[in-house]
């Protein structure tokens, strides 16, 4: 009878600590997010093509057990931008911000732009002499709805409403400035300035499987304004 109640006993035991060890499974919400978020970053980031992606899921989703809901899952991020190389890109949820910073990418080391930037500079047009028309253009961070980017645009094209463009000969642009962000609000800004036609282009890497591996090719896609 003895043996029998400890047997029933560590069998209670083994039961609650596998309980205890085992994580919840992930709720369909925090699953789906998941999901869909490393398959938009399987499909377009930048080395999409040098990461094993059926291990990048599994330790993903190794990291990810235990989550309840999204905003649990968000550290993960961090380590999947890292796999990925990209201290570029980013998670934006609810205001907070979610990317690898990149110890090894060398400090910018400017003083006076750094110094320049800390206060926050903002978009200034002004007349020079010799109708010589100015504006400085720092960077813009428009977030990724497309009415924040025509925001953005709206208030470049309104700033270069301060003065009397008819009068103006020639135009600089100054971006020193300008740390970067969102390229569509700036170009878009100073359309009335560059005027119609083809302005650039940019050059995308992709990655297609082969025989050996994967291999990288470039394809060019035309900025043009009108």
């Amino acid at each position: 009878m003895q043996k029998l109640w400890l047997l029933m006993l560590l069998t209670a035991v083994t039961h609650a600590a596998h309980c205890q060890t085992t994580p919840a499974p992930l709720p369909d919400s925090v699953k789906t997010f998941l999901d869909k978020s490393l398959t938009l970053l399987e499909t377009h980031s930048l080395e999409r093509g040098t990461v094993d992606w059926p291990q990048l899921r599994q330790t993903v989703y190794q990291k990810a057990q235990g989550a309840q809901s999204v905003r649990e899952l968000l550290p993960i991020y961090p380590y999947v931008f890292e796999q990925l190389k990209d201290d570029h890109g980013w998670l934006t949820y609810k205001g907070k911000t979610y990317k690898w910073r990149n110890t090894a990418r060398p400090a910018y080391t400017n003083a006076a732009v750094k110094e320049a930037l800390a206060k926050k500079p903002h978009i200034l047009v002004k007349m020079l002499p010799n109708n010589v028309g100015y504006i400085q253009l720092p960077g813009i961070n428009a977030g990724g709805s497309l009415q924040a980017m025509r925001d953005a645009a709206k208030v470049v094209q309104d700033s270069l409403c301060r003065i009397n463009s008819n009068k103006v000969k020639a135009w600089i642009i100054d971006l020193r400035l300008n740390d970067g962000g969102a390229m569509a609000p700036m170009l878009a800004g100073i359309a009335p300035l560059i005027g119609d036609g083809h302005l650039g282009a940019l050059w995308i890497r992709t990655a297609s499987p082969t025989s050996s591996g994967t291999s990288s090719k470039a394809t060019s896609t035309w900025i043009r304004c009108r």
